[in-house]
């Protein structure tokens, strides 16, 4: 099948339908879009954006909907995650070959991997790390893809862990056996090339791969950040009692 001839059937909430059509709309080749929805907003929007719209959500219309068994994807994004998997049962038995699906409640993940879904996006998970990006320090935020199945990417950006004296090199060692892309961005974006560089405040750790490979550079990471705050805290500890010995 030819890739212009792509076509995306998108089950869809008010809540969500604005988001996920933007995001679809100007992918090139233009694709063929079926939105399914109960919600007015929704049928409003596909009408002035000149997209199909169908109204009849329930399961005995959509299991005898022939012409859908064509699409190629289907992407379900309601509002409970239980209509979520009654959807994501129905593209299964049309045999969509891709179906991606919402998922509105982190602890319902497991039912839908149960389902043979793939393709999560989880809103809580990308919304904290969002959050997490903009404010946390000194800690891992990770993002995954659904897009490309168990791809994550982690970020860290140093504070107080720039003043450690750790060293480039040190990290690129510690994770040069796992199989990930590691690099350095320094506080104005820049790519860090030079191995001897100290890590400074401001920078960014940034470690891209499988899921898997990814949670054990960052394990392999942390221990070298806490082998140098072990030996700081030694050190620190030690002019403290050369000091109170001074007053002595």
């Amino acid at each position: 099948m030819m890739v212009g001839s792509m076509k995306i059937l998108l089950a869809v909430s008010k809540r969500y339908a604005r988001l996920i059509i933007d995001a679809i709309v100007d992918v090139k080749p233009k694709p063929k879009i079926t939105i399914l929805s109960l919600d007015e907003e929704v049928a409003i929007l596909a009408k002035t954006l000149g997209i199909e719209y169908r109204s009849d959500l329930s399961i005995e219309k959509l299991y005898t909907s022939e012409e859908l068994e064509e699409y190629d994807m289907a992407i379900v994004a309601m509002d409970d995650d239980q209509d979520n998997i009654v959807l994501v049962r129905t593209a299964k038995s049309m045999n969509i070959p891709i179906i991606i699906s919402l998922l509105n409640d982190s602890s319902n993940r497991d039912l839908l991997l149960k389902e043979g879904v793939r393709y999560i996006i989880d809103i809580n998970e990308f919304t904290v790390n969002s959050i997490k990006s903009l404010f946390l320090t000194d800690t891992w935020v990770y993002m995954r893809f659904p897009c490309v199945v168990n791809l994550m990417v982690a970020f860290h950006r140093i504070a107080r862990r720039g003043i450690l004296g750790v060293i480039l090199k040190e990290l690129e060692d510690a994770v040069s056996e796992v199989n990930v892309r590691f690099m350095l961005l320094d506080r104005s974006g820049r790519v860090a090339i030079d191995s001897l560089r100290t890590i400074e405040t401001g920078d960014i750790i940034v470690v891209l791969g499988l899921e898997k490979d990814v949670k054990k550079a960052m394990n392999k990471i942390e221990n070298v950040f806490r082998k140098h705050e072990e030996i700081f805290a030694r050190r620190y500890a030690e002019s403290l009692r050369t000091t109170t010995r001074g007053y002595g």
